[in-house]
């Protein structure tokens, strides 16, 4: 299992929120758009709360990829939200 702990998973979920605000906001400028090498970074490692297990980064890279080539919309989320707490049974 990927995410051990249900708190994991929420900042997960949170940090794809920000992330597919950050990438699909007009507001914000190309060169300020968060990066896929700062999404790995920023998530890789929850030290504890994950049992000190990292995200590999096939499954950041997965959820970077997916949210650049589709914004996700409300009903998107909680669907995103589902099976990742899936994930962390």
């Amino acid at each position: 299992s990927i995410l051990i702990n249900p708190d994991v998973t929420y900042c997960v979920c949170f940090s794809i929120i920000m992330l597919n605000t950050d990438l699909h906001n007009p507001n914000m400028k190309p060169e300020r758009r968060m990066q896929l090498k700062d999404f790995i970074k920023l998530n890789k490692s929850y030290g504890d709360m994950n049992e000190g297990r990292e995200l590999t980064e096939d499954f950041l890279v997965g959820i970077y990829k997916s949210i650049a080539s589709e914004q996700i919309f409300t009903s998107t989320a909680v669907r995103v939200f589902i099976i990742l707490y899936s994930l962390g049974k």
